[in-house]
């Protein structure tokens, strides 16, 4: 059964594989640190239970980008 849960600092070094098809938008780890720093409860990742990363969301309230 597939686990959602918060997205965690270790998880940005486990969802490469994820980011890997091509229609996916990707940044730099800066990007993921701030936002999840920002807005914690807006970050969840999909979960394996054998624990391998199956997808991740991050959610957006605003139509700014960080640093604006």
């Amino acid at each position: 059964m597939t686990t959602l849960r918060a997205f965690t600092c270790d998880d940005l070094f486990r969802f490469n594989n994820i980011n890997l098809d091509p229609l996916t938008e990707t940044y730099g780890i800066p990007f993921y640190l701030q936002y999840l720093a920002h807005w914690p409860e807006y970050f969840i990742v999909a979960e394996a239970p054998g624990g391998e990363l199956m997808g991740y969301s991050k959610y957006s309230t605003t139509s700014t980008f960080l640093g604006e």
